[in-house]
């Protein structure tokens, strides 16, 4: 299982190293892609690749797919909070009903106010708290800059990846908005396009 966590905050760094020893899947690897200044988690990454400041992130993410080599991947964002047995209990439900990827149904939302509440995405697993086989003519993401629009494109490669297998346990995922990330609403009501 490569943990693949993309990142150029430095703010996070002490976050994600916690959160990664924590985990409980006993097969794991921390694959770092990073575009800070100051080179951050190269002494607890398994597979480290520096990249230039300024990196759009769908570029990092692409990179993390290619230096990743294990059979299973997920995404490990520097600004969520997991708990440690969330990659346990996904990878347990995938392979228990032979699925291409497991995911969440529902997760808690932090906002930048201190506000938590629970979203629920019914027709989709939630991306950040999912694994999945490693499957990469499914992929790779868009190079631009991520933004709010992307909702579309995003769920048009989920739709991609295979069968998915989802998992109610919203109190395992908590997604930090800490201003600069973004959230479509759109997420929750399946596969809408945008403005619809």
């Amino acid at each position: 299982m490569s943990m693949i966590c993309v990142t150029n905050r430095p703010g996070f760094e002490e976050a994600v190293r916690r959160q990664y020893e924590a985990q409980t899947y006993p097969s794991k690897q921390l694959v770092v892609i990073d575009a800070s200044d100051d080179g951050m988690l190269r002494d607890v990454a398994d597979v480290y690749v520096r990249k230039e400041p300024g990196t759009p992130v769908g570029a990092m993410r692409n990179a993390g797919l290619d230096a990743t080599a294990t059979e299973w991947f997920m995404w490990f964002d520097d600004d969520d909070w997991r708990h440690p047995d969330l990659t346990t209990d996904l990878m347990l439900l995938a392979k228990a009903r032979g699925s291409d990827m497991a995911g969440l149904r529902s997760f808690f939302w932090l906002d930048v106010d201190g506000r938590m509440e629970r979203r629920d995405c019914p027709n989709w697993p939630v991306f950040g708290a999912a694994v999945y086989r490693n499957d990469r003519p499914v992929w790779p993401f868009r190079t631009k800059p991520i933004c709010k629009t992307d909702s579309w494109w995003l769920l048009r490669i989920l739709a991609k990846v295979g069968e998915w297998t989802l998992l109610d346990k919203a109190a395992s995922y908590v997604w930090v908005n800490h201003g600069s990330n973004v959230f479509n609403r759109s997420y929750e009501t399946g596969y809408r396009k945008p403005n619809e």
